[in-house]
């Protein structure tokens, strides 16, 4: 796993307590500021696994 993907997936986890503590509180701006966050996380994860099949198919384990 390259470090891409676990950095997308903290960003991901980081975005969905933001947004659900937005709900809690009923603050609008970090509901979408965590929604973002989690858009930001899926990309950073799916370049990291575009990279780990680049690796893949070029024959390189790391």
């Amino acid at each position: 796993m390259t470090q891409e993907r676990v950095e997308g997936k903290v960003t991901q986890g980081k975005g969905k307590v933001k947004e659900e503590v937005g709900k809690f509180l009923g603050d609008r701006s970090s509901q979408w500021s965590g929604k973002l966050d989690q858009v930001k996380g899926k990309v950073q994860e799916k370049i990291g696994e575009a990279k780990s099949t680049r690796r893949f198919a070029d024959g390189r384990t790391r």
